[in-house]
């Protein structure tokens, strides 16, 4: 399923779910984040904590990137 609505300041879902199961969620800042048509930036959320809970309202099953939220 690919999601094509764009919905935060610092985070960026990618479109395609991941194995067909999960959204993956990363910040702006992250290394994979090529910032392309295959991610949609998420502009109403600014609280890291609760990122997961928040959108997965609109996406479905969301994991948050390994890498950027690896602390």
């Amino acid at each position: 399923m690919e999601v094509l609505a764009n919905v935060s300041k610092n985070f960026y879902i990618e479109k395609r779910r991941t194995l067909g199961l999960y959204h993956i969620v990363h910040k702006s800042s992250c290394d994979l984040v090529p910032y392309s048509a295959k991610h949609i930036k998420i502009n109403e959320i600014t609280d890291t904590k609760d990122i997961v809970t928040k959108i997965s309202d609109k996406f479905g099953r969301v994991e948050k990137c390994q890498v950027c939220f690896k602390n």
